[in-house]
């Protein structure tokens, strides 16, 4: 039997109808109004859903016995180019039975941009009219609008770059988060903790974090490390991925305050940790064989060797895990804390000790297998260096400020992925203002190039393409970062407590609200007159609100109870 490429035929037609002859049936299908396609050859049509759609295809038409239906997803157009989906499996050939019928593929796809193209072969002669096209989005369910997240401010951009980043949460949770609907669609560890953090500011979806984070120790089977991508059947470590699920488990416990969830993982995260620990060198730092991944951007990674954001991830992975021992309880657990800030303590001194150049005055990216230090110097293990807490107080004011403002000499941060930990620090220096105009550019940037969703990279001038994946989870920072930082929102001891501590900066208004775990919202909303701040923050009973005044301002506090 005769085999054919859907996608090479999709991508690369024999003669069709020219597209100015079918304008107007984009746009009555976009209407739901059921048009009728020419006769002739083959009729192609692109559409435009507006969004970035992860579900499922369906196609509505009225057709005679034998005409072939192909259906194909994208999700960039720059002018006359496209990025196709290339090897994604993302077309579907449908032939037709006579008359009225619909059809709805049971494989999920995703695309901004559908492409169907009707072939009349020889045997099916007669009117094709379609009535709709449409995609039925799949994902998890998000609950009601009114125990949401929410975000808007006096800054159009800020709004729109809120609301682009809720659409990519969305998009990639699904019975797992996923790092995209159109590439792997696959559970990838690492960006779980990003994923989890984004998310929780736009609802209460504590049952799937807890889902995805009890998945990762079934990888054991294949390698005590744990796996970077679950499940799979693909052996693959990214020690960097482990380190960042027990941060994810520390992070999901704090903030649902659940003790049985912290008692229950906290074995797992150990026994991974102890099987780090096997990899210590003679100076006490982890040297390894894997896939030593952080970044999309030119740093001194090596596979082989010590690898210095690693370690400094691995002295936060210690010091969670400690963090998951007090919160599940006293005795052995008190004692298990202990000895894991201990070993905590003894790898930043190995690090402080080994991998900081004097005559750089910072930490180096590696030391190779072969004992070469490396003369890569990057932001992102500074970032990770000082989040860690490494260092002598000098060493962490030079971190801090090769951070806040990185020399051109230094490797930039080279995807969205990056943001949040880089906010993290900014916002800790008192410097949320670089921040937030960081924000601004780089996904104000993807905005004006016509992005609905966060891309997996930032635009660049010197790549093909803008981006890989135009969908990613991981880059969704600003839909936990605007409401923490503009608003102010800080959910402590498991929600029974809120910190109110709003960043006005140049705007003139900000309002918006933050669920919170099982139920209910905090919402704040303040408005600016030079240094007249009118704030107002509603709760539900029973949680404790401090409000934090911003400097040089004189505040109007007005607590309420929210609305029922």
């Amino acid at each position: 039997m005769a085999t054919s490429s859907v996608y090479g035929q999709v991508v690369h037609p024999r003669e069709q109808h020219p597209l100015g002859s079918l304008r107007d049936l984009v746009t009555g299908l976009t209407r739901g109004e059921p048009v009728t396609l020419p006769d002739g050859g083959d009729v192609s049509i692109v559409l435009d859903l507006g969004i970035e759609a992860s579900g499922f295809v369906i196609v509505d038409l009225d057709a005679p016995a034998g005409t072939v239906v192909d259906v194909y997803g994208f999700e960039y157009i720059e002018g006359e180019r496209r990025q196709e989906t290339t090897a994604m499996d993302n077309t579907l050939r449908y032939r037709t039975r006579a008359g009225r019928q619909r059809y709805e593929s049971p494989v999920r796809r995703g695309l901004r941009y559908l492409q169907l193209v009707v072939r009349r072969e020889a045997a099916a002669r007669g009117p094709v009219t379609l009535h709709e096209v449409a995609v039925r989005n799949s994902h998890y369910p998000i609950g009601q609008a009114d125990q949401a997240g929410e975000f808007a401010a006096s800054d159009s951009l800020l709004t729109e770059i809120w609301e682009m980043s809720r659409r990519t949460v969305i998009a990639c949770m699904e019975d797992t988060f996923v790092d995209c609907p159109v590439y792997e669609q696959a559970f990838w560890v690492g960006d779980t903790y990003s994923s989890a953090r984004f998310a929780s500011s736009l609802f209460d979806v504590a049952p799937l974090i807890e889902r995805s984070l009890r998945l990762v120790p079934g990888s054991k089977a294949q390698t005590p490390l744990l796996g970077s991508q679950v499940p799979s059947g693909w052996t693959n470590v990214i020690p960097a991925w482990t380190f960042f699920w027990v941060l994810a488990c520390e992070q999901h416990a704090r903030r649902t305050g659940d003790a049985a969830f912290a008692g229950g993982l906290l074995p797992e995260a150990v026994e991974a940790l102890d099987a780090f620990a096997e990899h210590l060198d003679g100076n006490g730092l982890l040297s390894i064989e894997a896939w030593n991944l952080l970044d999309w951007a030119p740093m001194d990674q090596p596979n082989a060797g010590i690898v210095t954001h690693q370690n400094a991830l691995f002295v936060m992975a210690l010091d969670a895990a400690a963090d998951l021992a007090d919160l599940a309880g006293t005795g052995e657990r008190t004692e298990l804390a202990g000895a894991l800030r201990a070993r905590a303590e003894t790898l930043r001194a190995a690090i402080a000790t080994h991998l900081w150049s004097p005559e750089r005055e910072a930490f180096i990216d590696a030391i190779h297998a072969d004992g070469t230090r490396s003369e890569v110097i990057s932001v992102q293990t500074q970032m990770f260096a000082h989040l860690a807490g490494v260092g002598s107080e000098p060493q962490r004011e030079r971190t801090r400020a090769l951070v806040v403002d990185p020399p051109s000499g230094l490797v930039q941060i080279g995807s969205p992925w990056m943001s949040i930990f880089r906010y993290d620090v900014l916002e800790a220096a008192g410097r949320a203002d670089v921040a937030l105009a960081d924000l601004r550019r780089d996904y104000g940037a993807m905005i004006e190039a016509g992005a609905v969703t966060c891309w997996e990279m930032f635009p660049a001038p010197d790549r093909q393409w803008p981006t890989r994946s135009h969908c990613h989870a991981w880059s969704a920072a600003p839909a936990s970062f605007l409401p923490a930082v503009v608003l102010g929102i800080r959910l402590l001891d498991g929600g029974t407590r809120v910190e109110i501590a709003p960043h006005p900066g140049e705007l003139v208004w900000a309002r918006g609200a933050v669920p919170l775990p099982g139920g209910g919202r905090v919402e704040v909303a303040w408005a600016r007159d030079g240094a007249a701040l009118d704030l107002q923050v509603a709760a539900p009973a029973g949680v404790e609100v401090t409000v934090r005044e911003p400097v040089g301002y004189t505040t109007r506090v007005r607590l309420e109870d929210p609305p029922p």
